[in-house]
């Protein structure tokens, strides 16, 4: 009985651990590494030293990675402290992150007959998700003494020490930078020449580092200068982010005697500074098709949009906006904002609609896209045209004039069609030197179905000249082929114009006729014998 009571027991333990809803927790998938430029560096009278930080992701790892360091000892005669920036760094999947350490020594001044040269060992340490990896370094403290014998120290300056790129990568870069080293170091018994090699440490890939010189002698109390060029490929301007590493120098002393101490006559200093890249996000922006129609009051037209991001670092929202839009026009993008994915580009469409109460006209829009404090356009020619038609029809195609100041209408007729609405232009073309037209009303908006009447009159002035006139009456929308009708314009000459013409065919006519009367010939009489009668006897000759 007692083992069917524990067989009961242990079966209801068994059931109710069952019923226990599990908690699935997820880990982080990957790693990490960190690692650091110059390994070994180099204090001096300055009392710092500076070292690039770069974590590394493995196998899609991203996070908040905390940096700290460790293992640093405080003696007597010195006090170390040590700061990062940032102490904290966002490492993306499969990228790349830096920080700077700054190593800073309190006390630079002790006797030669202690602890001269000493040397100090520490840790980088990178956090994140329980993970911990780190990094050894060291740094050489070199101090000075109270006598009059100071051992070599350098100060190294970079200008520009930031170089930030362009937001639109088209071609390689290169950009210029000046390092400038300068020696304190003498001795009482004559100066001091440090031979410095310039290096780079931790280049990234696709940059390229050049150096004029690459050796040169710093002197005790001069300065000399450098030349870095950095040729940036398409490589390395389409990783994007910011980018950190050191720029640095192995130098050797060489020069006299330092007292007694023969032991430090040759020894060897290693200095630094960082140099910042920044790429910012690079993408570009395009419009398909870049002449782009939409109908008055017609449906909604789509413009494509394509954002390409050239840079991989970019991981903003773009943002989607358009300038330049005629006055009542609906514009909406389908997607805002989209989301990077890589280097994939990223479509969407603009939805355009000009509704009834807007007019045709010809103008260029800007589409733009943000992100990151980066912005890039693209350009597109918006064109409104009307839907349907329009017939124009005028009253008369001919008109007579006679005389200066004698005036003529012509009434035309224009009838939309299929919804036509718009704005016509109306215009004359080859009208007679000295006749003036005019139209009324002489803004046209077509915003109704029905006819609408427009009335042509035309004037003579004074200096009209007789003859037949072909003019034309021309119609446009200014974005839609123009029509055309056809008048006849007859100028006959009135009285007052038409005397001396009369006068000449008068006095032509008179002429003719004198002429033609004297030169008729003068002959021999011819007299008529009247016919004889029937019954009346003739006379005898």
């Amino acid at each position: 009985m007692r083992n069917i009571k524990l067989l009961l027991i242990l079966a209801l333990v068994i059931v109710s651990i069952s019923l226990i809803p599990a908690i699935a927790v997820k880990a982080q998938t990957g790693d990490f590494q960190v690692s650091a430029q110059p390994s070994h560096a180099t204090i001096g009278t300055d009392g710092t030293a500076r070292f690039v930080i770069k974590v590394t992701s493995i196998n899609g790892f991203s996070g908040a990675v905390q940096l700290a360091v460790t293992g640093l000892s405080q003696t007597g005669q010195s006090r170390s402290y040590a700061s990062f920036q940032p102490g904290t760094l966002q490492l993306a999947s499969n990228g790349q992150a830096y920080a700077v350490l700054t190593l800073t020594i309190s006390t630079q001044y002790v006797t030669l007959a202690t602890n001269t040269i000493s040397t100090i060992n520490f840790n980088v340490a990178a956090t994140a998700n329980g993970i911990t990896t780190s990094v050894p370094l060291a740094a050489d403290i070199f101090y000075g003494t109270q006598s009059n014998v100071q051992l070599a120290d350098t100060g190294l300056t970079l200008q520009p020490n930031t170089i930030q790129t362009t937001a639109t990568i088209t071609q390689s870069q290169s950009a210029t930078v000046q390092l400038t080293l300068t020696s304190g170091a003498t001795t009482n018994l004559g100066q001091t020449v440090l031979t410095a090699t310039i290096v780079g440490y931790d280049i990234p890939s696709g940059l390229l580092f050049t150096i004029t010189p690459t050796t040169t002698n710093i002197v005790a109390g001069q300065t000399t200068t450098v030349t870095i060029n950095l040729l940036m490929t398409p490589q390395f301007l389409q990783a994007g982010g910011t980018y950190i590493f050191a720029i640095g120098i192995n130098a050797l002393m060489q020069g006299p005697l330092l007292n007694a101490y023969t032991s430090y006559q040759n020894y060897f200093v290693s200095k630094d500074v960082p140099l910042t890249i920044i790429i910012p996000p690079a993408f570009s922006v395009a419009a398909n098709p870049t002449i782009f129609n939409v109908l008055v009051g017609g449906p909604s037209q789509q413009l494509g949009i394509i954002v390409t991001p050239i840079t991989s670092g970019l991981t903003d929202p773009i943002v989607l906006s358009v300038q330049g839009l005629p006055a009542g026009l609906i514009a909406t993008f389908q997607n805002n904002p989209l989301t990077p994915n890589g280097l994939q580009p990223l479509s969407t469409n603009l939805v355009i609609q000009a509704p009834g109460s807007t007019f045709p006209t010809t103008t260029t829009i800007t589409i733009s896209a943000t992100a990151a404090g980066v912005t890039n356009t693209a350009t597109v020619s918006l064109t409104l045209q009307p839907q349907g038609d329009y017939s124009i029809q005028a009253d008369q195609t001919i008109l007579s004039f006679t005389g200066a100041g004698e005036s003529k209408t012509i009434t035309l007729t224009i009838t939309p069609q299929n919804g036509f609405k718009s704005n016509i232009n109306l215009t004359t073309i080859n009208l007679p030197t000295g006749f003036t037209d005019s139209f009324s009303p002489t803004n046209l908006q077509v915003q109704q179905s029905s006819p609408i009447t427009v009335i042509l009159t035309i004037v003579a002035g004074p200096n009209i000249q007789p003859g037949t006139y072909s003019v034309s009456i021309v119609s446009t929308t200014g974005v839609s082929a123009a029509k055309n009708i056809p008048v006849t314009v007859l100028v006959r000459a009135g009285v007052g114009q038409i005397w001396p013409i009369v006068l000449i065919m008068v006095i032509l006519i008179a002429v003719v006729s004198i002429i033609a009367f004297i030169g008729i010939p003068r002959g021999r009489e011819v007299r008529r014998i009247p016919e004889q009668q029937t019954g009346v006897p003739s006379l005898p000759p």
